[in-house]
């Protein structure tokens, strides 16, 4: 197959979507694909993207152009990494080009219509509409957790592949911890969204107790990240935690920081399926993570880490850190059954699920009516005034 896809932050720094973009376009030329991955430049893309793969600079000023290299490459599929309403507007460039379009949504449903996405009316009734819009003319939709499917109304969800990413498995050459002190290992806190601040408030409550413990925070590298980083080093320095919260940066490699690291705790309010915590089960490593957090409530269990309650965050939080930090017999039980609820999750068996996606995806090129058809079987009416919809919506964007 001829695969195009498209994850327009690749250059902007190592998230998650970002990771899983370059690793799933890896694969998929592994297998054989054709595969080129496209992005918004200018940059490069802040993974490194093996030889081979073909990388696509989009200029985001010139879209008759970006359509033309489209209908020229002419993929079997297009494939698109949204977590807000940039989809709207790629989707109007791409959609009418008679090329099968397959989506992906990064985040949980909720967190989607209700902060990221910023529809024209301001309203997330508007958010769900535009997204429905967008969704009813997909030959595919991958959601990254079961039951996100639910989100969709019935003649768009016979088309939607509910899977997890996988846990990604520990480099060879396992590292032996150097020095008695023990570490807190939390991913991608520099992002306001993770909520760091709840990290340092209940870690600098247990710093004089746990004496022998760091906080080590990855990520960061881009304007919005290094402005959080002021606020975040007045806190550091009002709770008089210098030295004991240390920033590496963003790493190529994290799996060595895993196998560093003794507790991962995570404290975002919201996520999709969160590869941070998926990493740190592969590792042997238990999380602590928040019980009101879409997606780590659905990997972290009682047997394999620890849930802190999400309405008193930080004082829950603190007495979770203080259960894993202070029993190393109980972070050593958990952390071996997250390796073993680990093997759920193996990368041969996420990848192929994504290659059968991408297959069923391609059956359309040569028939793209057939999604109409499917959903006018389910949902007459609603599959009609969609396709309306989208004609009105194709009109006005002038796409081709």
């Amino acid at each position: 197959m001829r695969l195009f896809l498209f994850c327009g932050s690749l250059a902007v720094g190592k998230g998650g979507a970002e990771r899983v973009a370059t690793e799933l376009a890896a694969e998929m030329q592994r297998r054989g694909h054709d595969v080129w991955l496209g992005f918004n430049g200018p940059g490069s893309p802040a993974y490194t993207v093996p030889a081979g793969i073909s990388l696509y600079r989009r200029d985001k000023r010139d879209d008759a152009g970006f359509q033309q290299d489209l209908l020229e490459i002419d993929p079997d599929v297009i494939f698109i990494f949204y977590t807000n309403q940039e989809l709207l507007r790629l989707y109007g460039l791409v959609g009418g080009l008679g090329i099968p379009v397959a989506i992906q949504e990064c985040t949980n449903p909720d967190r989607l219509y209700r902060n990221n996405w910023r529809s024209k009316c301001g309203r997330p009734s508007g958010a769900l509409w535009e997204r429905e819009l967008v969704a009813s003319g997909c030959v595919r939709l991958r959601m990254v957790m079961p039951g996100y499917e639910d989100s969709f109304p019935e003649y768009i969800r016979q088309n939607v592949r509910a899977f997890p990413n996988y846990a990604m498995p520990p480099l060879d050459g396992m590292l032996e911890k150097q020095g008695p002190r023990k570490r807190i290992i939390n991913i991608g806190g520099l992002k306001r969204n993770k909520n760091l601040s709840v990290l340092l408030s209940a870690f600098a409550q247990l710093a004089g107790e746990c004496s022998d413990w760091d906080l080590y925070v990855y990520g960061g590298g881009t304007p919005a990240t290094d402005s959080y980083r002021e606020e975040v080093d007045a806190l550091i320095s009002s709770y008089s935690l210098e030295g004991r919260v240390v920033f590496p940066g963003a790493i190529q490699d994290i799996s060595y920081e895993y196998q560093k690291s003794d507790l991962h705790v995570i404290t975002s309010p919201s996520e999709g399926c969160p590869g941070c915590v998926l990493e740190a089960m592969a590792h042997g490593i238990p999380s602590i993570g928040g019980s009101h957090c879409h997606g780590t409530n659905m990997l972290i269990t009682p047997d394999n880490g620890v849930l802190y309650d999400g309405n008193n965050e930080v004082s829950s939080l603190v007495e979770a850190l203080s259960t894993l930090m202070n029993n190393s017999g109980l972070r050593e039980r958990l952390g071996q059954q997250a390796l073993e609820d680990s093997l759920l999750f193996l990368p041969e068996r996420t990848y192929e699920q994504w290659e059968a996606l991408f297959s069923e995806a391609a059956s359309y090129k040569d028939n793209m009516s057939r999604l109409y058809h499917e959903q006018v079987a389910i949902d007459p009416e609603r599959a009609r005034h969609m396709l309306r919809s989208r004609e009105k919506f194709f009109s006005e964007a002038g796409a081709l």
